[in-house]
């Protein structure tokens, strides 16, 4: 799933660092970063508001609902982070406290993130997409990332996903790019194949009308792992069906709305079987299309305050499913919650203190499932809290790195907290984790 930039705004970027960056620098830079507590405040009436794309728990309530918020924008400069290795580093953070990681892939500016395995040990590693190739990152549990490898260096990619598409029990990926010879030709279907934890060149698939975000999941209930992806400028939604070795076939092309940026794969009506959301960035919507029998069906748009960049699904209160965005204009963290046929409800919309971009879940200080949002402009992290019964409440921010893309969540350091991982798109780049030292209540 990409968030962040449009497609062609970040393959233009990436173009321009493709240019002056023929490959993957590897600095690892300590850097002094801070958080800014916030004052916000936000109330809700007649509705929950959920977040982000993990399960989590998430009260809501359909029908005629209004929901007000309230906030003063977060202080970007407050105290230093600790760096990892720090002696008694969270003392004065109160509900929430991290650790900052060193920088990697300083100057590199990186598109995509996602969480894999490949190093055999109990840590997650990542993939990073950059314009210089796809690049593996391992995590030794300590704090600190370090290059493996990079492959596909002869594109510039600007989204990925993970999973076994071969059958193998290792995850592989999938993603999206371009030929850096062809810039202005569409984005292809690359696919990587892991061969006992080493990353193979990729093998790209051609798509018409290219794509700028996709994900994957069994849509056809076959047992074998499909793509779905959008394509931004023509305002499509594909499905390409996986034959269990690793290779796809397209199958059907939907409109879905105009320029979609992001996309969900989740259950939304009240089947339980894998449903799609898309992110209208033009149309200032969300589009839902419900698959019955393996197929997705005609996309229904449902409004929005803003025009929207980042989407995730996730639940903030037992039995809830819930819709969260993040858009442009309004600069605001807009929930929405499904009902049994798969009609959206707005429930609650919150103001952000800065540009928005990506989206993560997780339960990060042990009271219920919480939105990290990535604030371009403040160079930082914020943080919505959840209550555990669909209840948010905006916390603080955390300064990380400059224009902020990308959110992966993890064990990164293997104590069962999440933590964050954190890439930059900007032009100083890079890609670090924020660990979590809080304590449960």
């Amino acid at each position: 799933m990409r968030t962040g930039l449009s497609t062609y705004s970040a393959l233009g970027a990436l173009l321009a660092a493709a240019l002056v960056d023929a490959g993957c620098h590897c600095n690892d830079m300590m850097e002094t970063e801070s958080d800014g507590s916030s004052t916000s405040t936000s109330t809700s009436t007649g509705g929950e508001t959920s977040t982000s794309t993990t399960d989590g728990t998430s009260t809501s309530t359909t029908g005629d609902t209004t929901t007000t918020s309230t906030g003063t924008t977060a202080d970007p400069s407050s105290t230093t982070l600790p760096e990892t290795g720090e002696v008694d580093p969270c003392a004065d953070f109160g509900e929430l406290c991290f650790v900052l990681g060193p920088t990697v892939l300083g100057g590199v500016q990186v598109g995509a993130l996602a969480t894999i395995e490949v190093g055999g040990d109990e840590f997650p590693d990542l993939v990073a997409a950059t314009a210089g190739g796809l690049v593996l990152l391992d995590n030794a549990g300590l704090g600190e990332l370090s290059m493996v490898s990079t492959v596909g260096a002869g594109y510039a990619w600007v989204d990925v996903a993970v999973g076994d598409i071969d059958g193998d029990g290792d995850p592989d990926v999938v993603g999206v790019g371009v030929d850096k010879m062809q810039m202005m030709a569409p984005t292809m279907l690359l696919v990587v194949t892991n061969e006992d934890g080493v990353l193979g060149e990729p093998t790209a698939v051609p798509m018409s009308d290219g794509a700028s975000s996709l994900a994957l999941a069994d849509l056809s209930g076959d047992g074998d792992l499909d793509v779905i992806a959008v394509a931004e400028e023509a305002g499509l939604l594909a499905l390409l069906l996986g034959d269990g070795g690793g290779a796809f076939t397209p199958s059907l092309t939907l409109p879905c709305g105009t320029a979609p940026v992001d996309l969900v794969v989740t259950p939304i009506d009240g089947d339980a079987a894998a449903d799609v959301a898309v992110a209208n960035f033009g149309a200032s919507s969300l589009g839902v299309s419900l698959v019955s029998g393996g197929v997705p069906g005609e996309v229904k748009s449902f409004a929005l305050g803003g025009a929207p960049r980042a989407l995730v699904a996730g639940s903030l209160a037992k039995g809830a499913r819930h819709l969260i965005s993040v858009g442009e204009g309004d600069d605001l963290l807009e929930v929405l919650v499904a009902d049994d046929v798969g009609d959206l409800a707005a429930v609650g919309a919150y103001p952000l203190a800065d540009i928005p971009g990506a989206l993560a879940l997780g339960d990060f200080n042990g009271g219920g499932t919480d939105v990290a949002v990535a604030l371009r402009g403040l160079a930082a992290i914020g943080f919505y809290l959840g209550d555990g019964d669909g209840n948010l409440a905006p916390y603080t921010t955390f300064n990380v790195l400059a224009d902020p893309s990308a959110l992966a969540v993890g064990h990164f350091n293997g104590d069962n907290r999440p933590d964050l991982a954190v890439a930059s798109e900007g032009v100083e780049g890079g890609v670090r984790l924020l660990l979590s030292m809080t304590e449960a209540p």
